[in-house]
């Protein structure tokens, strides 16, 4: 197991169950009072200027901080504190499981429930930030432009932010995403969770409005980056990996009812 770090992003330390595996490790801004027995890992504001956008980007700001500061070993795992793999706390051997399957990522399996990812986008969130990264995918990223296009008639997606990668293939993730992300900023001009806030609340209307989504507030809203990274890292899958091993998603704790629909696998 020590050729593998599966990083779990987290802003709170009550979450049960856990799993009791030292490949998992930590991640959250500030040091968090717990009996999980996991090292963790806190993000240094200073050391991260993405940390100013910490609300927008969710558990995207903490990935960016892995990416930037911490020794990455062979293979990269993600999680959520309530969103895991479903081999849990026992994780299997990298090297056997990539070898095995002949794989070249691990991705989550899940069930849209939509047309295509585009519509899902459009009928959750302000539709024109999704465009606004297809149109710099386009124009900087042509590699990955079918798949960004092909968003608009597939209901394949890759949801949570959550893999198991080679670490050459987590700094090409990082790249592309992060790339695409801090272009879309500099062209909105956000800099800060402020700026962010202030966009939604000035154009509630394309956030908030007629939104199917049960989360159609504009606090949640705000959290722009965390939803256009689902996508994006949905377009880099597509382009990159050729044979994902796809496994189900353990949640721990459900804190919205819709949730328990759109999950392939509901543990408690």
């Amino acid at each position: 197991m020590g050729n593998l770090d599966i990083f779990v992003f987290a802003h709170m330390g009550d979450f049960h169950p856990y799993p009791n595996n030292p490949a998992y490790k930590l991640v959250s801004m500030e040091p968090i009072k717990t009996d999980i027995p996991w090292e963790q890992i806190i993000c240094d504001k200073e050391k991260d200027e993405l940390m100013k956008m910490e609300h927008g980007y969710s558990e995207g700001a903490r990935m960016h901080y892995i990416w930037k500061n911490v020794p990455l070993k062979k293979y990269v795992g993600t999680a959520h504190y309530r969103r895991y793999f479903k081999f849990f706390e026992k994780v299997p051997d990298m090297d056997v499981v990539f070898e095995k399957y002949n794989a070249d990522a691990i991705l989550p399996k899940f069930n849209l429930g939509w047309p295509n990812v585009y519509v899902n986008y459009e009928n959750s969130h302000n539709i024109a930030d999704f465009q606004h990264c297809i149109d710099i995918i386009k124009r900087d990223f042509p590699e990955f432009y079918p798949a960004a296009e092909n968003t608009k008639k597939s209901d394949t997606f890759y949801p949570c932010n959550i893999f198991i990668l080679t670490r050459e293939m987590f700094n090409e993730y990082c790249e592309f995403v992060f790339g695409v992300l801090d272009k879309y900023n500099e062209e909105m001009g956000f800099k800060t969770d402020l700026d962010i806030a202030n966009w939604v609340v000035n154009n509630l209307a394309a956030y908030c409005g007629n939104k199917r989504s049960i989360n159609s507030n504009s606090s949640y809203q705000t959290r722009i980056q965390a939803f256009l990274m689902e996508r994006l890292s949905t377009i880099f899958f597509i382009t990159r990996v050729k044979n994902p091993l796809m496994l189900d998603l353990v949640i721990t704790e459900i804190h919205e009812d819709f949730e328990k629909l759109w999950f392939d696998e509901y543990e408690k």
